[in-house]
């Protein structure tokens, strides 16, 4: 009992069993129907297979329902064959026409039988025929053809030897003995035998399709990553060439743990690192070492001392300034001088002011303190002061003695200062500095715009802000670089004269680290190159562990496949041959010893057939061999798409039972398929008569044919009857003028058929028959009270007669009825029927 029903359920057991998402997912789709992945199916299977994405199992799709009110298609007859043209030994007006859903055709042997059989194995195989198809025994014959013609033919179609064998192979079924034999000597292939389509086991060809599409994608992405990856490997050597011996000057194929300690360098590399004064420092050793150095250094101390003295002036004044912030103090100075005023404007004599008020007590203040006058007299003419003079001086002493008037002093000499400092400032030309000096371009400018900055920013009336302040900070730091630098190099210069070889030992360790800090620096720069190569690397890696499994998964699916045929197909094909066995001979296949071994195949088993191990053409009889290979040839019949069958002397080697069975065998296939054409080919008269017996028993008559090809020349219905045989006759000699040479052809079958039918009829009372090859019937002796001998010359007139009406050779012309005429045919027919009347004459 197979598992599912169909391989939709195998599929999908395949696909939630495995733990492969990508997998299931292509299991689903397929189950589902998709026999094509579009670009969205195709990018999620790859997201899965990247882990990027996850997959929900998916619903198992609905059963298909049964289609209803699907029209049959319309049955394919090959309704005529003929005639031919230098085909073997066939005569050129030979032609046979098959009007009915069976014929059946007699022909002894050199009849042209397996001619006209050949030619329809032409039209149903694709295999050449190993035999010639030209008439050999001829010379100059023009190549083999014949016409043909189907009811879906618009016209007569016409074969050749150029044209493909095999042409109608979708119509035209053959069974013969060479098909006999290969069924018999080769292994079994179920899936050719039994239908296939409801068992949808083409959804794992499906899913195998799908995983070679994903393959394809995933190999052509890891391709494309390989090639970038190649790309950014060599822009990241281009970039680190001139750190010669580093990991990225040589990287080729970088390891991800190599490529990671490089980045961390880069990531760990800051702007404010030691670098540009190590670069500097590396400088002013490289100059030290050499004596144009040396002098270079020093002109560059001396310059830088000489541009620091230049600047000082411009600083100090700006720094006072900002410490003073003059427009702020004279503010406060305005403000102490009026509350100064208010306190003097009682004590100021009319028409003076409080200058000359202040001129004149001071001076007095100095001959007499006016602090404290005692004993209560004034301190400059002794005279007694009262209570109002002494009120007066009091306030003399309080505005003597006020922190205003201290405070306003002070106030005026800063502002005094302050504006000296901007004279400097204004006087100050910042252009002229540091001429014809051996320093760089930017240092000097720098300078210069810090002392423009402060010529800009510091002008009389102005307030001190921020930005006069940030420019002084500006010059300030300028100015004490320059006296730093300046002292480096002078003791750079004292070392170089005391120590050279020291100053080379600095310079080596100050090189390296110079080299690395560079080396850190450029990572820092190209960290997104570096990591787009590490991500490239990552995934060159994925793609390399798991491409190759793709291989496990196809196994596995073909495992799944084969089971699913074994279960679905094999099992069901065994059954079927099974029941032909029983159907043909009657015992099954065990009673045979025929046993089916399973053998491997790509998702499809193959069945062996042996008998105990050994090959069935060794152990069985040629009968039970034929057996087997008509029981694979029906077992194939039931589900084959040919509706055109056509049988090549099937039943050689086969005993009257064997012959019994075969002919129910076809009567059973005729009835269940009525759009079906049978076309029987023998050789056998029993099996000829047995056939046709069988049909008529079953009310097949009316769809039964039966031909008898005679001497490659003429096939034509086959009929003992004597009054249709003479109507046929009677139909040609009554045609105006002579009959054509197919006409005569035909007409002399019919007349030696006559002669067949007549003796059998009336002399043997149908108990003899030309062909027939089992002893007569013992049961039938009172028929045989009516025979009536044939007298001596009536024997030989029919014997002559039958003799005028056979062609020996195909190419005497003397045979072909070439020389014979009409009248001829109808003086021989007469003479039948003479013979016929005195026959019937001597009956009792």
């Amino acid at each position: 009992m197979p598992t599912h029903p169909d391989a939709i359920g195998y599929i999908r057991d395949l696909g939630h069993t495995e733990g492969i998402p990508w997998l299931e997912m292509i299991c689903d789709l397929a189950a589902s129907g998709t026999t094509t992945l579009s670009p969205i199916d195709l990018e999620t299977l790859v997201q899965l297979f990247t882990k990027q994405a996850s997959y929900f199992r998916q619903p198992a799709p609905p059963a298909a329902a049964a289609p209803t009110g699907v029209a049959a298609p319309a049955p394919e007859r090959l309704e005529a064959i003929g005639p031919f043209n230098g085909f073997k030994r066939l005569n050129n007006s030979l032609a046979a026409s098959f009007p009915k859903r069976a014929t059946i055709v007699f022909g002894a042997n050199g009849s042209g039988k397996s001619s006209l059989c050949e030619a329809l194995q032409i039209l149903a195989s694709s295999d050449a025929p190993r035999r010639p198809l030209n008439d050999v025994r001829a010379t100059g014959a023009a190549s083999p053809s014949f016409s043909f013609r189907f009811t879906s033919d618009a016209a007569v179609q016409n074969w050749t030897s150029t044209v493909a064998y095999g042409v109608r192979s979708s119509v035209v079924k053959y069974f013969d003995s060479g098909i006999a034999i290969h069924n018999i000597t080769n292994s079994v292939q179920p899936g050719r035998i039994i239908e296939l389509s409801p068992f949808k086991l083409d959804v794992f060809g499906t899913v195998k399709k799908h995983c070679e599409e994903l393959r394809t994608e995933l190999q052509r992405r890891q391709g494309e990553n390989v090639t970038l990856l190649s790309g950014l490997a060599d822009q990241i050597r281009t970039k680190f060439e001139s750190f010669d011996g580093s990991v990225l000057a040589g990287l080729n194929t970088p390891t991800l743990a190599a490529l990671q300690s490089e980045i961390n360098l880069g990531e760990a590399y800051t702007e404010d690192s030691e670098l540009p004064e190590k670069l500097k420092k590396k400088d002013e050793l490289e100059k030290a070492i050499s004596e144009e150095g040396l002098k270079l250094l020093k002109g560059e101390a001396a310059a830088m001392k000489s541009l620091h003295g230049e600047i000082q002036p411009i600083l100090s004044a700006a720094e006072k300034l900002v410490e003073i912030d003059p427009v702020a103090q004279a503010r406060v100075l305005k403000a102490k001088e009026e509350e100064l005023e208010i306190l003097a404007k009682a004590l100021i004599p009319s028409g003076a002011t409080l200058d000359k008020l202040m001129a004149l007590i001071r001076p007095a203040n100095e001959v007499r303190n006016l602090h404290s006058p005692e004993p209560q007299e004034c301190p400059l003419c002794k005279q007694a002061l009262r209570e109002s003079e002494l009120e007066l001086f009091k306030k003399y002493s309080d505005l003597l003695t006020g922190e205003l008037d201290s405070l306003i002093t002070e106030l005026r000499k800063q502002i005094e200062t302050a504006e000296k400092n901007l004279k400097v400032i204004s006087d100050s030309e910042p252009d002229e500095w540091a001429k014809d000096s051996v320093l760089a371009e930017e240092t000097i400018d720098a300078v210069k715009m810090s002392g423009k900055a402060i010529l800009t920013r510091f002008k009389a009336g102005e307030e001190i802000d921020q930005v006069c302040k940030d420019s002084v900070m500006a010059i300030r730091k300028l100015s004490d670089g320059l006296l730093a630098q300046s002292e480096e190099k002078s003791e750079l210069i004292a070392q170089a004269l005391k120590d050279r070889a020291e100053l080379l030992k600095q310079l080596e360790q100050v090189a390296k680290e110079c080299q690395a800090l560079l080396y850190a620096k450029e990572i820092f720069e190209n960290i997104d190159l570096l990591k787009d190569t590490r991500r490239r690397m990552r995934i060159a890696t994925f793609w390399d562990g798991s491409i190759p499994n793709f291989s496990n998964v196809l196994r596995k699916v073909t495992s799944t496949a084969k089971k699913a045929h074994k279960e679905l197909v094999v099992d069901d094909f065994k059954n079927r041959l099974n029941a032909e066995y029983i159907a043909l001979a009657e015992k099954n296949m065990r009673a045979f010893g025929v046993e089916l071994k399973d053998v491997g195949g790509d998702g499809a088993v193959t069945v062996d057939h042996h008998v105990a191990g050994q090959r069935i053409d060794s152990v069985l009889s040629e009968g039970e061999q034929r057996v087997h290979a008509l029981a694979l040839f029906f077992a194939e019949l039931e589900t084959c798409q040919q509706q055109v069958i056509v049988f090549d002397d099937p039943i050689s080697s086969f005993d009257y039972n064997y012959i019994g069975n075969y002919c129910n065998r076809l009567r059973d296939l005729i009835q269940a398929h009525p759009n079906r054409q049978i076309i029987i080919f023998t050789h056998n008269w029993e099996f000829f008569v047995q056939i046709q017996t069988t049909l008529n028993a079953s009310a097949l008559n009316p769809h039964m044919a039966v031909h008898v090809i005679e001497s490659c020349t003429a096939i034509d219905a086959y009929s003992e009857n004597i009054e249709e045989l003479k109507a046929d006759i009677d139909s040609v000699l009554a045609v105006a003028g002579e009959p054509t040479k197919a006409q005569k052809e035909k007409m002399a079958g019919k007349m030696r058929r006559l002669i067949e039918a007549v003796v059998n009829t009336h002399v043997f009372n149908k108990q003899r028959h030309q062909y027939k090859q089992k002893s007569q019937q013992v049961s039938a002796f009172n028929d045989f009270t009516k025979v009536v001998p044939l007298l001596p010359a009536e024997a030989q007139t029919l014997k002559d007669l039958f003799a005028k009406l056979s062609i020996s050779e195909h190419d005497d012309p003397r045979n072909a009825y070439i020389n014979t005429d009409k009248a001829m045919f109808q003086t021989r027919y007469d003479a039948i029927k003479m013979i016929e009347t005195a026959i019937i004459g001597r009956k009792i």
